[in-house]
Parts: structure tokens; C-alpha cells; sequence
């Protein structure tokens, strides 16, 4: 655990560091530096949920990314279904998990390692964003929506 000190510590040499680049961009701070604010400021987690089904992986692909980018830029750690999935099948070993495999993971981060869930445009048209939601609701995680 952190002390305040330490705290105090890292987010004076941050600002220090945005004040002689004259630029308080984040993208100025090392990722251990954003890592450390991250854990520091107890940043809100958030589930992303979008329509896989049906669409060119491609658009899929653009739509994670796009909610990601989005979330993150405001300042939120996200959880992306799609780098689970690359995870996921690594635990099976490159092996093909069962769509109710992949769901079960995702529920599962959903649940446990989110604060709030994130509902891409069209999510209603999807079987698993809609169980997302309902789980979502049940455990009483924020709703956020694109």
C-alpha cells in the first residue's frame, strides 16, 4: 500500500514534469508514472459492451477501439471483451473457446473487475450485450452508454 507521502510524491514529480515540457498532456507521462496515478487515484474501471455478431471483424475491431480510446482519454481504465478473448485462448492454448466460454469470461471480468459497464451503440441487438446489461443491473454496476 502506498503511503500519502509517496503519493504526494509521485504526483508532484508528474506535474513538475508537465510544468518544464509546458504541457499537461497525459501522453507526456510514462505509462509507469500513469499506472502509478491510476492506482493512486482509485480510477473507475470500465467494462466494454458492444455488438460482436454478425459484423466484419474490422468494424468490430474499430468500435472496441474507438469506445476504448474514448473512455480512456477521460481518464477511465478500460476493459476490452476483444484483448480477453486473445487471453482466453491462450489459457486454452490457441485452442477455439466456446462462445458460452467466452461469455462466461467476460461476464466474469464484468463482474469482478469492473465498476462500470460501457454500451456501445447497438448493443440492444446482441444476445450477450443484453446479458451483460442484465448482469450489469444485478450487480449493481454503473451504466454508462454511447
Amino acid at each position: 500500500m502506498i503511503d500519502i507521502f509517496e503519493r504526494w510524491d509521485i504526483l508532484f514529480k508528474v506535474s513538475r514534469r508537465r510544468i518544464r515540457n509546458n504541457n499537461i498532456s497525459m501522453e507526456t507521462q510514462s505509462k509507469d508514472e500513469i499506472n502509478q496515478l491510476n492506482n493512486i487515484m482509485d480510477v473507475k474501471k470500465v467494462y466494454i459492451s458492444a455488438l460482436i455478431g454478425g459484423l466484419p471483424e474490422y468494424v468490430v475491431q474499430k468500435a472496441f477501439s474507438n469506445a476504448e480510446k474514448e473512455l480512456i482519454e477521460v481518464g477511465y481504465k478500460t476493459i476490452n471483451p476483444l484483448k480477453l478473448a486473445e487471453e482466453l485462448r491462450a489459457i486454452f492454448e490457441h485452442r477455439y473457446p466456446t462462445d458460452a466460454q467466452y461469455l462466461g469470461f467476460d461476464i466474469y471480468h464484468l463482474i469482478d473487475h469492473s465498476d462500470a459497464v460501457y454500451f456501445c451503440r447497438g448493443w440492444h441487438e446482441s444476445k450477450g450485450c443484453r446479458l451483460e446489461f442484465e448482469a450489469a443491473k444485478i450487480y449493481g454496476k454503473e451504466l454508462m452508454f454511447e
